[in-house]
């Protein structure tokens, strides 16, 4: 028998080695396909950490465009180097609502698999970023003061403010994900605040806004066209309200000028002179509104078009006092009386902000002003830069964000020859420690200076809004 099995042996010899060499391909194909597989999945696992990255950069960036594709490009190259095992292509982006979504494609060139006629493998590996959709609400605090008719350069600066206001408007809501979760109301100030018929718990068209904030012991309707009606100014509290916010039982004193509450000591024996004129000039011609400039409050709101079109009335006329825009500003985006709309303090899903421009230093009116006459008042330039800083204060401890602007412009030049500007260094400083930190402050030198300024403010306050 053993003689038998030798001779099957050598007579099968040939036909084994002949099998062996045509399975070769295939064992090695078979047995190295794993460590190809495993290859592939190594290379998925670092496709998707590196679209993490990606994904998560795009969504905390909230830019759009090529800018968020340039953004997802560099975070990926920085955790997908080319060197990286295994070719990429197609790395695409898609934003569905408050999705961001990356996807790309690698191709691993095969060792073992390639002797199965398998060249390369296509590995797939998608990211899904939910990006946080924080509500923003925005009161634009804006000088409209006689200053701002100055032209220059052929333009008005009340031109360039509305231009500027209008892409701020616009940029927020190009990018907000939805419409109703940003709100900006508009607080335009001058020699006082102009509340508009809200004070009387009048909308524009008529209809009821809510209960009345303003003290009316003569029936007076808001009537800007009318010479003796209340064209909407509204008097300041008493110190420290006027750096507060304000509640239900708080009521305002209308802006009504006299002759007889405007006199200092000068006007008032100049006036003695002259005493049938003044009264004829300033109760006559001018009236009760006299310096009170008609642009209007417009609470918090998501209508796009509402805004800019009330951005769009904007006039020029009175002296500066930005204290009472700044305390106007923090009574529209808060959710305490007379204007409602604001969110809850300390709500985590609304952050607050307020944008405040000047173009002058606080000034206040020797015969009339949102102080009343000057026989009413003893307010004086330092008193309102203190109680701007105080009342930027109070709004930061509701934890309210603020961002401040100085509009500067040269104005002439002084004996030797150097430049001055509408705005003194003093004024600057103020600003400055009114904002939330100095980097939120601007000081906008010129036209195209001021509206850059708006438009950087739009788009960070738009990275507040969406966050990753």
């Amino acid at each position: 028998m053993f003689k038998k099995f030798r001779k099957y042996i050598k007579e099968t010899a040939g036909a084994t080695a002949i099998v062996f060499a045509i399975a070769i391909p295939v064992v090695i194909g078979a047995t190295g396909l794993s460590t190809d597989l495993a290859f592939a999945y190594l290379i998925k696992q670092r496709l998707s950490h590196a679209l993490d990255a990606a994904a998560v950069a795009a969504a905390a960036s909230a830019n759009e465009g090529d800018d968020i594709q340039s953004k997802i490009n560099q975070f990926f190259d920085q955790n997908y180097p080319p060197e990286k095992l295994g070719a990429t292509s197609n790395i695409t982006l898609t934003i569905d609502g408050s999705d961001i979504i990356v996807s790309a494609t690698a191709y691993y060139d095969t060792f073992f698999a390639k002797f199965l006629g398998v060249d390369n493998i296509e590995v797939y590996a998608e990211s899904i970023v939910a990006r946080e959709i924080l509500g923003l609400e925005v009161a634009l605090v804006l000088d409209v003061t006689g200053s701002m008719a100055t032209v220059i350069d052929g333009v008005a600066n009340i031109d360039v403010l509305k231009t500027a206001s209008t892409n701020f408007i616009d940029i927020l809501f190009d990018r907000a994900v939805f419409e109703d979760t940003i709100k900006v109301g508009i607080v335009p100030y001058a020699t006082a605040v102009n509340v508009g018929p809200y004070g009387l718990g009048f909308n524009p068209d008529g209809s009821i806004y809510g209960d009345p904030f303003m003290n009316n012991p003569n029936s007076l309707v808001f009537d800007q066209s009318q010479f003796s009606q209340w064209h909407g100014c509204a008097l300041a509290l008493d110190y420290p309200e006027d750096t507060e916010d304000s509640d239900s039982t708080t009521l305002w004193d209308m802006y009504r000028f006299t002759f007889q509450t405007s006199q200092s000591n000068f006007y008032r024996s100049w006036s003695n002179y002259y005493g049938t004129w003044y009264y004829i000039v300033y109760d006559n011609y001018y009236g009760p509104n006299l310096w009170c400039n008609n642009a209007h409050i417009l609470p918090l709101t998501s209508d796009q078009t509402t805004l800019t079109d009330h951005i769009d009335t904007f006039s020029a006329e009175g002296s500066t006092l930005g204290n009472l825009g700044m305390a106007w500003g923090y009574r529209v985006i808060s959710p305490a009386e007379p204007f409602t709309e604001g969110a809850p303090y300390g709500d985590d899903k609304w952050q607050k902000a307020v944008v405040m421009m000047t173009d002058g230093d606080n000034y206040i009116n020797d015969h009339y002003s949102g102080y009343g006459g000057f026989t009413e008042h003893s307010v004086n330039v330092n008193d309102l830069n203190d109680r701007l800083e105080e009342t930027c204060t109070n709004m930061k401890a509701d934890g309210i964000l603020i961002y401040t602007i100085t509009f500067s412009y040269q104005t002439g030049t002084d004996g030797g020859g150097n430049p001055l500007y509408n705005i003194d260094d003093d004024t600057r400083e103020v600003y400055e420690r009114c904002a939330t930190d100095p980097d939120n402050y601007y000081d906008a030198l010129g036209h195209d200076a001021l509206i850059d300024v708006f438009e950087s403010i739009s788009r960070e306050l738009s990275n507040v809004h969406i966050k990753g």
